[in-house]
């Protein structure tokens, strides 16, 4: 099969898209984006599922959804793929049966349920970005609040240690999506924590792929254990 592609659902909310939206958001990123704004507008949410399920029939097509903060919005994301799946075949068109789904882990909520999350699901990905935002209740877009946004954050990294712990544990695996991956320093931080896949820009990959090679996972993992105290968490 060719290689395989990851489709992430649209995220998007009122500071992106407002033609179902009345009122505009003070603050989008705590507001109605991601996979709240798709499951509100059904319709619109079948529409992306069916092309991507079309897509998939080579099966090399897996989705992705964003901003997950509860078991039930994937159960829900579940029905629905299962309604599209179902008008596909009405229509005699092919589609991978068995499309791998998974989720993007970005709040506290959606790490503290990993391992709840990881028994319906596929994969995980480990949204940096807005995870760090969240965990420090830091606007990562306000510039007055730099010194605050620490992605290194002992709170972050326990969280993500939890996540991939959960993932692992359910046989899944775990990428990294956002700026952490591309930051050659945190090469051997993400490898002892256990991160399976990194998600970087093409700029940097040679340097990250070096970094890789020249790693001990054994080493890596002693430093993060004793970086946030991993044998003290519970």
């Amino acid at each position: 099969y060719p290689m395989k592609v990851t489709l992430r659902a649209f995220d998007i909310g009122t500071d992106k898209y407002t033609k179902h939206i009345a009122k505009r958001e003070e603050n989008p990123a705590l507001g109605f984006r991601g996979i709240r704004f798709l499951l509100s507008q059904r319709d619109y949410f079948k529409s992306q599922i069916r092309a991507v399920l079309r897509a998939s029939r080579n099966k090399n097509v897996r989705l992705m959804l964003p901003m997950i903060t509860s078991i039930e919005e994937v159960i829900q994301t579940q029905a629905l793929i299962n309604e599209c799946k179902k008008e596909l075949s009405e229509s005699h068109l092919t589609f991978d049966d068995n499309l791998e789904l998974g989720i993007m882990i970005e709040t506290p909520s959606s790490a503290l349920l990993s391992d709840e999350l990881a028994k319906i699901c596929n994969f995980f990905s480990i949204g940096t970005n807005d995870l760090t935002q969240y965990t420090l209740a830091v606007d990562r877009d306000n510039e007055l609040l730099v010194d605050y946004y620490n992605p290194f954050s002992k709170s972050v990294l326990r969280l993500m240690s939890i996540i991939v712990n959960s993932a692992h544990k359910n046989n899944i695996p775990v990428a990294i999506c956002g700026e952490m991956a591309n930051h050659p320093a945190a090469t051997s931080l993400l490898v002892g924590l256990g991160i399976d896949e990194l998600s970087v820009s093409p700029s940097v990959v040679l340097e990250i792929k070096q970094t890789i090679i020249n790693l001990s996972y054994a080493d890596s993992k002693k430093n993060v254990i004793d970086m946030i105290n991993l044998n003290n968490l519970f």
